[in-house]
């Protein structure tokens, strides 16, 4: 595809995402609009690289893969320095796309600080940290009440306390979990439930140090907190979750993924 072309569907997708980033976030009164206007946009162009950051990471991967699949075979020094190549591409690519998603994630919680400061919604309660203050606020604009609000808090608080997560780790976590569950519509009570689940989860010390057992703990105790809810609600939001974990945490699990319920 020519560059031109390339950099044509860059530009309207960032346009799109811009302006349907309302959609996303709460309404603010018409003289609110043009203060926010500017983080919204900016929200959109993140959510465009980190789309971007996300696929140059799948190819990445794709590429060590085949890379490994050939010097297996052939054993030269050629298929040597072309894995050694593919890895080092790998690890920048992995680098890049952390780096856009807490881009990403900052963009959002300055989005939702800007459409809440101007729409007069209650702050969250204090004790979280910074990094955490922007998923605080979507949670309330969920439906959590003021005491859900404290109870996460404070299983945030526990979660940092064992030092194993840090702030923008815990918020890395989270952020998927929290979107998958906005987007599924589930009533205030729910979310509350199985955010408990997975912040309990982190909370419990010794957390794998592989991404494969990371991602198994978060998708495991979010199942739990989630149990009851019919399949066809459930292994949407459980893929959800997975497929961003799986970029979050280096996209290191196999292309066959976790397996999920079977009714």
């Amino acid at each position: 595809m020519p560059i031109i072309v390339k950099r044509l569907l860059t530009l309207v997708a960032g346009l799109a995402l811009a302006l349907g980033v309302a959609t996303a976030l709460p309404a603010a009164p018409a003289s609110a609009a043009t203060p926010c206007s500017a983080v919204d946009q900016q929200y959109g162009k993140t959510q465009v690289r980190y789309s971007a950051a996300r696929t140059n990471k799948k190819k990445a991967v794709k590429k060590v893969r085949k890379a490994k699949r050939v010097h297996a075979k052939r054993h030269t020094k050629a298929s040597k320095r072309k894995l050694v190549h593919a890895r080092k591409v790998n690890r920048r690519a992995t680098k890049k796309l952390r780096a856009a998603q807490i881009r990403n994630s900052n963009a959002r919680a300055a989005a939702v600080r800007c459409h809440n400061d101007n729409s007069g919604t209650t702050t969250p309660p204090p004790g979280a940290p910074q990094q955490l203050q922007g998923l605080l606020q979507q949670l309330g604009n969920l439906g959590l009440d003021p005491a859900q609000l404290q109870a996460v808090v404070d299983q945030i608080v526990a979660a940092l306390a064992g030092g194993d997560l840090s702030p923008e780790d815990l918020a890395a976590l989270l952020q998927p979990v929290v979107d998958a569950l906005a987007e599924a519509g589930l009533p205030a009570d729910q979310v509350s439930a199985a955010l408990a689940q997975v912040l309990g989860a982190l909370a419990g010390g010794n957390l794998p140090s592989d991404p494969t057992g990371l991602l198994n703990l978060v998708i495991d105790a979010l199942q739990d907190g989630l149990a009851g809810t019919p399949l066809a609600d459930l292994n949407p939001i459980l893929q959800q979750v997975q497929d961003v974990l799986d970029d979050v945490l280096g996209g290191l699990l196999g292309g066959g993924g976790l397996p999920l319920p079977i009714p």
